[in-house]
């Protein structure tokens, strides 16, 4: 379980970069400059998760002998403080959220109830995703090896959680959603809507996110039954089928993911009707 998380970690991690040079490229774009605010803010609160990070992490690192050798009221004070030190990380963002949506909301097209329930939609989620993503204190955490995965779970919960915030302004923002890869349904995006007989119809099939926060481990995308190779690096699988007549012709999709980190089995399904002239 120790290796699925630190797996999951730099996966999301390595995203951050990514992130930076979209909100900057998004910056620079004339069509978003309405938008500045929030994309200013979806880089100070990526910002902020990493400096926690890699703080969090020097402690650890620095610690490490020290907390492997000392009393379990040592290691609950220090994942306690590390804990309350990340909520004090969201709480800001918060409210820099609240600010920002109460102050700007006519500016990017939002009614006051819009604005209203998106604020209590994000305390809701953030409330849902705390459950989730913060370790519990449990009398095994004398125990190294538990030890060792609540601190990871500190860091896999800041990495999540910056995840989860940018996301929120990046989308009103009309931005790309990063928060990956927690997984809901297949999705696709067709090379054209509209084919003649004869021709090929191409898809990039990807699959939507929700916010479960868990590792993505051999997933599979089926098509009509037949299974196709799905690139966990780029995040999407490729179909392609010649069609032979007119009409419509159905494609039912499917996911499957087993969760090691859970234990669950994943299951979803779309379908979506190629249009053949």
């Amino acid at each position: 379980m120790n290796n699925i998380l630190e797996k999951n970690i730099e996966l999301q991690q390595a995203r951050f970069n990514k992130i930076h040079r979209e909100i900057i490229d998004d910056i620079n774009e004339p069509a978003k400059h309405k938008y500045t605010f929030l994309l200013l803010a979806a880089g100070r609160t990526i910002t902020s998760y990493e400096n926690f990070i890699d703080m969090y992490q020097k402690k650890v690192d620095s610690l490490n002998l020290f907390l492997l050798e000392s009393e379990s009221d040592n290691r609950e004070n220090f994942i306690r403080k590390s804990s309350k030190e990340l909520n004090n990380i969201d709480l800001l963002t918060i409210n820099t959220f609240d600010s920002l949506l109460n102050k700007n909301y006519k500016t990017i097209g939002l009614k006051h109830d819009d604005m209203k329930s998106r604020l209590v939609g994000i305390q809701k989620e953030y409330s849902s995703l705390q459950k989730k993503l913060i370790p519990t204190i449990t009398t095994d955490i004398k125990r190294n090896d538990v030890l060792n995965m609540k601190l990871k779970f500190i860091k896999y919960a800041a990495v999540h959680k910056a995840h989860f915030f940018v996301e929120r302004f990046r989308e009103l923002a009309g931005g790309k959603v990063f928060c990956q890869p927690h997984w809901i349904s297949p999705l696709i995006q067709t090379k054209k809507n509209i084919v003649k007989k004869g021709e090929y119809f191409e898809a990039k099939i990807f699959v939507g996110n929700s916010y479960n926060f868990h590792p993505l481990d051999e997933p599979k995308i089926i098509v009509n039954g037949d299974t196709l190779e799905f690139d966990k690096g780029e995040e999407f699988a490729t179909y392609k089928i010649k069609t032979k007549k007119r009409g419509e012709k159905k494609l039912n999709l499917e996911f499957f993911m087993f969760n090691k980190l859970t234990g669950k089995k994943h299951t979803r399904s779309s379908e979506y009707v190629i249009k053949v002239e």
